[in-house]
Parts: structure tokens; C-alpha cells; sequence
């Protein structure tokens, strides 16, 4: 069922609220100056109009998922579990192991019995039937957009983290968060701060619960699942420690997406799918290079009228993806999980889907002189674009965002931030702390990120400091004294002193 956005006349009672919650709400209703002035109990036009919506699910979504789940059901793998024989080595993956632009070809580490590969091949062929039938209908509101992201209620603080951030670009965007159920935790969350933030938060218990013959789903195969519940056509998934760094809206209006609808950020590593894969599904095996990347799924722009049938092809693989097919996906590689299954099944049906091209970076610090990652960052896909385009039909560079003149890899502008390694969840900022106020050898606090000079440069502000600057002002004006103190120590001498101390 809906959790609504906000109620209006709503008066919060101060006894039954939890104080995480009740601190962050207390403050995000203070008038702050700057940036943060769009946050502090702004009205925004969008929530009219969610309330005005029918309850979740309507109708129309439940019946279709009631056909879909009979056709995942009727069409699953027979063939026992697939298990990698051991585990993959980074050598199998690793870049850096290969030649510039060497031809590559990863290795097949799943060996299945010939009755059990033409099983899947079966079964596989059996759902693809359904899909091409089901995709016409797959309900959503038309010309609509938003973003989407999915977390458990234990994650609600890192969510809220990342909506601040979300919000301070500027980004209107409506957000439609799923939640695997609702409690009276999330229900305050979901009344007080992410109403104020215009979110609107959503069960998949809810839906679920019309189809209980439906074996228990958990951790990855939740977010293909928000993409196919979404109203939205136009979506940017953003996983639940993801943000912009500024307004990711013009993305929808902008190459690659207007003309392919699928596009999809690289992780570190080389391709993983096991040739095996390609075989259950009758597809022409890619041509790849040194230069190829598998995908890191933080992070998607989908348009479901025109990629209906490859969602429903990445449910399947989603839905029986830990059993079958994360593994001949990944094969034991890092990471492996739900990332692979939307660019794979937009190639299985011939759909267009774009790759950005620009690697994966990691922001972070040093431990004793060792580089220790906090977070990624992705780059801007229209930008991405461009500096392709430019390549293809110049052969040549336009200069490169951060440096790199006209020679060398794409690196377009950062876009989106990843912290997929040090968790900043608002509600549990004391959890946090410890790893976070690390002093370096001189015995001076250092930034989370280290030192993000080309990130600054290309956001046009220091992203890290305007994060910290959120996750402060939230604590602070609540009854959390000691890690207000602790934090804004840190702030000051990192963010003020240091400043001062360089300029």
C-alpha cells in the first residue's frame, strides 16, 4: 500500500518518534541560508500530485505482475544450482593485466552438462516467449519521470543522505523509494523528512502479498523490481548510497539516452560473462577489447516504453539470478550480483543500450601510506558522448575534463558519486565516526575523499565539503551533543582551517 508522502495537518508527536528521526526532521524545518534553503519545509509542486494518485498497487500493476510471476515461474532453470569451481581470481579480470586494446575474451569457469545448458536454453526461450507478448503492457504513467531507488529500513539514513544531496543540485525530480515493507519507523521517516523531500515511499510488500505462492526474494533482486513497479517511464535509478553532483534532470533530453533509453556505468573490471551464458541465450558472443569493462549497477537511466521487454528479461535473470545466473554473469568475480543483468538482456533481444565509456574512479585517502577507497565516480554520460562522438568521427580528442589533453581514454566530467565503501547514514552518524575522523601521520584530520581538486574543478564546488555541510547541520540542531561535537571538529579543521591554511 502507499505510504503517503505527507498529510497535511499532520502533527508529529514528539514521544513516539524516534530521536534520529525527530532530530533530522526538526532541522530540515529550521530556515537555513544557501543552498540549503530548498530543503527546509518547501512546498513542492509534485506532491499535490502524488497524493492524488491511486493507492500502490493499482489494479492494473497487480495484474500484470500476477502474469508476470506465472510466466517466471512456468519458465525457471530445472538444472541444478550452478556453482563456480573456485572462486575468480582478480588475474582473470584485472586491466591492467592486458595488452592496450588487446583482444579480449573472458574465461568460461561455469562447465555445465550438455542436458542441463540445453534445459536453461529451454526454459530460457519459453520466458522470452512470454516477454514479447507482456512488454505492450507493462504499466506507467507516459512522458512522466523521476528518480527511483529501493533500501531496507535499516538503510533509511544512508537514503536520506543522499536525497539532501540529491536535492541540493536543484534536482524537482518526484523520487519513488521502495521499501521491502513499511513499519511505524518508516512510516514517520516517510510522513516527515522524505515528504519534505518530496519522495514518495512504496511496499513491495504490498504487491507481493497478492501473489503469496511467490518464493521469498532479498538483497540484489529488489531493485529490477522498483524499475518494473515504478510509474515512471523515464527513470534514474540511483541506488541508495548514489548521488549527483549537479541537476541529473537534462540527461533525459540529451544523447546517448534519447536515442538508445538504456544506459549503464562501468565497474573496474574487465568483462565477466561466461561464454556459457551466451550460449543458453542464442546470442552472438560481444567483441571485446582491453578497453571493455563489466557494468556497476549503482546507477541506471532506463525508458521503459522503449526497453519493457529487456526489464522483463533482467526479472528473470534477477529473479533466478543467485541459484543460475549471477553466477554465469559474474562468475565469482567482485561484485557479483544484479550487475550485469540489464545490459546483458537488452543485448540478449538486440535492444540499444549505451556503456559509458569514461572508467570508474575512486575517491578516498591514504592508511599508513596504502590508498583506501570510500566511494566511486561516475561520469556524465552526455559528456561521455561527446568526447565518443569525437573520437569516432575525428579520431581525435576535444580537451579532456581534468586534464589528459587530446590524447589517451575519454575521461568525461564526474557526474554522480557512488559511496559504496564508507556508509553516511544520517540516522547513525555515530557508527560512522571512527572510520571517518582519521588523522594522518602530522596527526591532521584528513578528508574522506582525499584531495578531489579535478572533482572540484568540474562540479564547480567542493561536493565533499557540501556533504559534510548536510550531514552537520542535520545533527547539530538536535539533541545528538556528542556527535555534533565530534563532527563539526572535523568539519572545522578539515573544511574551514585547512581551507584557510592552503588559500
Amino acid at each position: 500500500m502507499l505510504i503517503p508522502s505527507r498529510r497535511a495537518g499532520h502533527s508529529i508527536r514528539l514521544v513516539v518518534v524516534i530521536i534520529p528521526t525527530l532530530c533530522i526532521f526538526y532541522f530540515l524545518s529550521q530556515p537555513t541560508a544557501g543552498q540549503g534553503d530548498q530543503l527546509a519545509g518547501i512546498q513542492y509542486e509534485n506532491t499535490s500530485a502524488l497524493q492524488a494518485k491511486e493507492p500502490f498497487p493499482g489494479l492494473e500493476t497487480v495484474k500484470f505482475w500476477q502474469e508476470l510471476l506465472d510466466g517466471l515461474l512456468k519458465n525457471g532453470p530445472t538444472s541444478p544450482q550452478i556453482t563456480t569451481p573456485q572462486r575468480a581470481k582478480k588475474s582473470h579480470f584485472d586491466p591492467k593485466l592486458q595488452a592496450p586494446d588487446h583482444v579480449y575474451q573472458p574465461p568460461n569457469l561455469i562447465h555445465l552438462r550438455d542436458e542441463d545448458r540445453d534445459s536453461m536454453k529451454k526454459s530460457h526461450n519459453g520466458f522470452i516467449s512470454r516477454v514479447r507478448d507482456m512488454s505492450a503492457r507493462l504499466p506507467f504513467k507516459r512522458r512522466s519521470r523521476g528518480v527511483v531507488m529501493t533500501t531496507g529500513e535499516s538503510h533509511l539514513g544512508i537514503a536520506i543522505t543522499s536525497l539532501l544531496m540529491l536535492r541540493q543540485t536543484g534536482c524537482s525530480l518526484p523520487v519513488q523509494l521502495f521499501l521491502e515493507d513499511h513499519t511505524e519507523n518508516t512510516r514517520h521517516v516517510c510522513e516527515g523528512i522524505l515528504g519534505n523531500l518530496d519522495v514518495e515511499c512504496l511496499s513491495f510488500e504490498a504487491i507481493f502479498s497478492t501473489t503469496p505462492n511467490m518464493p521469498r526474494i532479498s538483497m540484489f533482486q529488489f531493485k529490477v523490481f522498483s524499475l518494473l513497479f515504478s510509474s515512471f517511464q523515464d527513470i534514474l535509478f540511483l541506488d541508495v548510497d548514489a548521488f549527483p553532483v549537479h541537476d541529473p534532470e537534462a540527461l533525459f533530453e540529451r544523447e546517448p539516452f534519447t536515442s538508445h533509453g538504456l544506459v549503464t556505468w562501468p565497474d573496474f573490471w574487465l568483462p565477466t560473462v561466461s561464454p556459457t551464458f551466451y550460449e543458453i541465450t542464442d546470442t552472438p558472443v560481444p567483441v571485446l577489447n582491453s578497453s571493455s569493462r563489466s557494468s556497476e549497477s549503482g546507477i541506471l537511466l532506463y525508458n521503459k516504453a522503449k526497453h519493457a521487454d529487456s526489464l522483463l528479461l533482467a526479472a528473470y535473470y534477477n529473479y533466478y539470478g543467485p541459484r543460475h545466473y549471477y553466477p554465469l554473469l559474474s562468475q565469482g568475480a567482485d561484485g557479483e550480483g544484479d550487475k550485469e543483468t540489464f545490459l546483458q538482456s537488452a543485448l540478449v533481444l538486440g535492444k540499444p543500450a549505451y556503456s559509458v565509456k569514461t572508467n570508474v574512479g575512486a575517491v578516498g585517502r591514504r592508511f599508513n601510506g596504502t590508498p583506501r577507497s570510500s566511494a566511486l565516480k561516475q561520469a556524465d554520460p552526455a559528456h561521455d558522448w561527446e568526447l565518443t562522438k569525437a573520437r569516432e568521427n575525428h579520431g581525435w580528442f576535444p580537451m579532456l575534463a581534468g586534464g589528459g589533453g587530446n590524447k589517451g581514454k575519454i575521461h568525461a566530467r564526474c557526474l554522480f558519486i557512488h559511496h559504496n565503501q564508507v556508509k553516511i547514514d544520517i540516522r547513525r552518524i555515530a557508527g560512522t565516526l571512527g572510520t571517518v575522523m582519521h588523522k594522518d601521520e602530522q596527526g591532521q584530520y584528513t578528508r574522506l575523499w582525499g584531495r578531489q581538486k579535478g572533482l572540484a574543478r568540474t562540479a564547480g564546488y567542493d561536493v565533499e565539503r557540501a556533504m559534510w555541510k548536510e550531514v552537520l547541520r542535520a545533527i547539530c540542531q538536535a539533541s545528538l551533543v556528542e556527535e555534533c561535537k565530534k563532527l563539526r571538529e572535523f568539519f572545522i579543521k578539515v573544511f574551514i582551517d585547512g581551507a584557510e591554511q592552503k588559500g
